[in-house]
């Protein structure tokens, strides 16, 4: 498609044609200019409209690699998400039910009793991991298991990852 400039160049043209048929009487002429400045009129709007659209698949092809790209590195250990930072280590874990909405939003640890870690997410559901399965996978390191396990309250600890915003600290 030729560019938008070259386009009202012509849309100029034609209606510089129409002026000139005016003037000169020549009506036939005049009708047929008319016809090829509102067909070449219609062609821009449409031509727009496609820029548009190819834009925002352009954007939404993206978007696709990026859940892509991310789906590939989740994993539903426990009935939670983890993500598979490298061949060792995980990192999460991860709300189900935000997942499945297409949000990474990280669980919140509330408390570590009898071997397990209890998670919550930000509707109040409950999850339990085996605490073996959290050192094994690098998902909690030791110091994280002895702040709960030491009794001390969830509000002074805090976690490598921020569940209410769904970020990383």
């Amino acid at each position: 498609m030729p560019p938008p400039t070259y386009s009202l160049l012509a849309l100029t043209g034609i209606k510089d044609a129409i002026s000139l048929a005016s003037s000169i009487n020549q009506l036939p002429i005049k009708e047929k200019l008319n016809d090829a400045y509102t067909a070449l009129n219609g062609l821009i709007h449409q031509q727009g409209e496609i820029e548009i659209e190819l834009h925002n698949s352009k954007r939404r092809i993206r978007e696709l690699e990026e859940t892509a790209k991310l789906a590939a590195q989740m994993e539903l250990v426990f009935t939670v998400y983890w993500k598979r930072i490298d061949e060792s280590r995980l990192e999460g874990p991860y709300s189900p039910i935000d997942y499945s909405e297409g949000k990474l939003v990280p669980l919140k640890c509330t408390m570590i009793r009898e071997g397990e870690a209890h998670y919550q997410d930000s509707r109040n559901k409950m999850y339990t991991v085996p605490l073996e399965y959290l050192k094994r996978s690098k998902a909690m390191n030791d110091e994280e298991v002895a702040h709960f396990t030491d009794e001390k309250p969830p509000e002074v600890y805090r976690p490598r990852s921020n569940w209410a915003t769904g970020g990383m600290l």
